[in-house]
């Protein structure tokens, strides 16, 4: 909260992570994504049981990704590494693509996976679709730096929007029934 506070009101407490737009909304990912992972079980059955290792694997892994990222966030706007990145940043954005599809997975169910993981794959056919929506094909390499290094897929208008005006007004929201200044909240 206080992340996306400073972010909106340019307050410049923690410039480190907020300093530049894109690094913000990595930094919401890689704070959130990994709850997924101790929140939904791998299986529904499996809610009533304790966390198991693998999860606090997965939660720390999309952590430490998640942090690549928000680390590296000047050197890919700066590069354009979205489009030609280094080795580790490659293997960074194929973990975190498959990261983000299981989190999407446990979340929202197997159907929003595989709709999501067909849609993410589409470069890859671009070439072979039918007119309008047809476009030059990419590797799979340059499908993962997209997805993760570009501001037009993961890091696009959905998250922008919910990282800065949905988290905003939940703060509004949080100060309004505090002070119980509206009830209807």
């Amino acid at each position: 909260m206080a992340m996306t506070l400073d972010y909106l009101f340019n307050v410049g407490l923690l410039t480190f992570v907020t300093g530049l737009e894109t690094q913000f909304y990595y930094a919401v990912v890689a704070l959130l994504l990994p709850l997924v992972f101790l929140l939904w079980p791998m299986r529904s059955r499996q809610q009533e049981q304790p966390i198991p290792w693998y999860d606090y694997t997965l939660s720390a892994i999309t952590l430490i990704v998640g942090g690549y990222f928000v680390y590296n966030a000047v050197p890919i706007l700066e590069r354009g590494w979205a489009f030609s990145a280094p080795e580790i940043a490659i293997y960074a954005s194929y973990a975190y693509w498959l990261l983000i599809i299981e989190a999407a997975r446990r979340a929202g169910g197997l159907p929003i996976a595989i709709i999501a993981g067909v849609f993410s794959l589409y470069p890859l056919v671009a070439d072979i679709v039918p007119g309008p929506i047809q476009a030059f094909p990419s590797t799979l390499e340059q499908t993962a730096m997209y997805h993760t290094m570009s501001t037009e897929s993961i890091m696009g208008v959905p998250l922008q929007a919910f990282a800065g005006l949905v988290i905003g007004f939940w703060y509004l929201v949080s100060c309004c029934r505090k002070a119980a200044a509206v009830s209807f909240y």
